[in-house]
């Protein structure tokens, strides 16, 4: 079975493969178990910190040379910035909060160029109709590849929103990763990323979700799958916002 991940943190399966190939099994985020528990070679993944676009860019790139079984998308925030590999560790370690210590010349005119378009140039009204435009585009993406298996997965509970205004075929789990994540007792936004929580969830959670993805892909299970949140060990079920 082939299985693409597009987006971007909670479907990362690579950001801990780069620092340790050799992941313990309680260290590994829910797609990375997805993939052991159906024997799926590894082809790509999301990257954390990345905009709706990257998983866009990615999905091109990759379905142009394979033919996909399953395509697992996540809809992350509107306000992420778009850029090619010369940039994105600077430009994704500022959208997830991470420290990267002394800049590289260019990293440090990239991290300030950044810093200015936010203070500058930044349309939240732009980003969002971009990103609804976005999300429709992913969602449209069962009608034209008929026999690969769409599962989209919400980040927030607005795209969860945008999500099923849009949704017409393929897999639509109708939950937010973020309020499992705030259920945990994460930030909201997840920023600062957390570095001992992989991919923003505990290792419990992180399993709860693989068997929930799991049995969608080995049962086919289609259309708007409700989400109850108390099937989770969360520690706090209505969180809030924490400070």
């Amino acid at each position: 079975m082939k299985i693409g991940f597009f987006g971007d943190s909670y479907i990362d399966t690579v950001w801990h493969r780069r620092e340790n190939p050799n992941i313990p099994p309680g260290r590994k985020i829910w797609a990375h178990r997805l993939l052991d528990d159906l024997a799926a070679p590894f082809i790509c993944s999301g990257l954390g910190g990345t905009s709706q676009y990257y998983a866009i860019a990615e999905w091109k790139r990759w379905s142009s040379k394979i033919n996909f079984d399953v395509a697992i998308f996540t809809f992350t925030w509107p306000h992420r910035l778009y850029t090619d590999n010369l940039t994105e560790r600077v430009i994704t370690a500022k959208i997830e909060g991470r420290d990267l210590g002394e800049l590289a010349a260019k990293e440090a005119e990239i991290q300030d160029a950044a810093d200015k378009y936010y203070r500058y140039l930044y349309s939240k009204d732009e980003h969002e109709f971009e990103f609804e435009l976005m999300i429709k585009w992913c969602l449209e993406l069962p009608d034209q590849y008929p026999n690969t298996k769409f599962i989209f997965l919400p980040n927030t509970t607005s795209s969860q929103e945008l999500a099923k205004k849009y949704f017409s075929r393929g897999t639509l789990v109708d939950f937010a990763f973020e309020t499992l994540s705030l259920g945990e007792g994460e930030r909201v936004g997840v920023a600062p990323y957390i570095m001992d929580r992989t991919g923003h969830l505990s290792d419990g959670v992180h399993e709860q979700v693989k068997d929930l993805i799991k049995d969608i892909v080995v049962n086919n299970k289609q259309g708007v799958i409700p989400v109850d949140y108390s099937q989770f060990s969360l520690v706090n079920l209505f969180p809030g916002y924490y400070d």
